[in-house]
């Protein structure tokens, strides 16, 4: 990628950030006024990108009601929320959930530039959501929001070894600098493909497995990859045979590797029940039913009704 043609594009998208809409709202949370940013893009947008200089006044405490993911394209960014203060340096990328509250402090970096990326939630849980199915951390830190308004979890890792994201983001920069008619869909493969990759990062630094028992490990390691995972794939992943694998996880835990995974499987059925409006079906595709009828029995037997009984509990909640 010509590096010149990313300059070009990072400086238009700096000039164009003073035009964006950038109305707010205020609402009270736990007492607390907090002031609102709303989308700032077009009604036709679900993903927008933003870059700009840093500035030395400091931001009063805001939520956005949206997803972000911010990348520190150069220099260092601090945050501050309620509760930390948050440095974000060259190659960082800083994710964040709608409505949590944060606020930039004064930077000591005139040269610094972040690179923000907007997504609605709506296009997180109809579209992007089954593509993303690869973490079941991921897919949580996603989906929780939808059920918990202001969920407090951020993401937060360094890019610099990661050579797949950071060309990911520099190619969205470029596409809506430069857009298109096809740039939204674009936009949205692009992303789709981006979050994936972050996932597998967030899953990484969720427990590192120098700290955690073998049993733990490959537990976790089902968690993350319900749809497909299989006993072999696992030996194969963990160097043993597969009925070394069976017999520790039986040892350790009292369950086979088929009871371990149909209880991921089934946690992961609720929280993409409860928090997206995906069908069914959709549903059982992404949690690796190749007959929607296997998941409708497992789903019954496991927790007494079925996907329909238990969506339409919810709506009478």
């Amino acid at each position: 990628m010509p590096q010149n043609e990313l300059i070009q594009a990072l400086d238009k998208m700096k000039q164009d950030f003073f035009e964006k809409d950038w109305g707010t709202y205020e609402i009270e949370h736990e007492g607390v006024e907090n002031q609102i940013h709303g989308w700032p893009g077009r009604a036709d947008e679900d993903i927008m990108i933003v870059a700009y200089q840093y500035s030395a006044r400091s931001h009063i405490l805001h939520r956005h009601d949206y997803f972000y993911f911010n990348y520190c394209y150069k220099g260092v960014h601090e945050y501050s929320t309620e509760k930390n203060k948050i440095v974000v340096s060259e190659n960082d990328i800083y994710a964040g959930q709608p409505f949590v509250s944060h606020r930039h402090l004064p930077e000591k970096d005139d040269d610094g530039v972040l690179v923000c990326i907007f997504i609605r939630p709506e296009l997180v849980y109809r579209t992007l959501l089954p593509y993303i199915n690869t973490s079941e951390s991921m897919t949580n830190f996603l989906i929780q929001p939808s059920t918990d308004k202001y969920s407090e979890e951020s993401i937060h890792f360094n890019l610099k070894n990661d050579y797949n994201i950071r060309k990911l983001i520099e190619i969205m920069i470029i596409e809506y600098a430069n857009p298109s008619e096809n740039t939204q869909s674009i936009l949205r493969s692009l992303t789709s493909a981006m979050i994936m990759q972050i996932a597998r990062k967030y899953s990484q630094q969720q427990d590192k497995p120098q700290s955690l028992s073998l049993s733990s490990q490959i537990i976790k390691y089902i968690g993350e990859n319900d749809a497909t995972v299989t006993l072999q794939e696992v030996a194969a992943k963990f160097s043993y045979h597969p009925n070394y694998i069976s017999a520790l996880l039986k040892k350790e835990t009292g369950k086979s590797f088929s009871r371990i995974l149909l209880e991921k499987r089934m946690a992961h059925a609720l929280v993409l029940l409860q928090g997206t409006t995906l069908s069914i079906d959709a549903v059982s595709a992404m949690l690796g039913y190749s007959n929607p009828s296997n998941f409708h029995k497992a789903f019954r037997e496991y927790y007494g009704k079925s996907p329909r009984e238990y969506i339409n509990d919810i709506k009478q909640l």
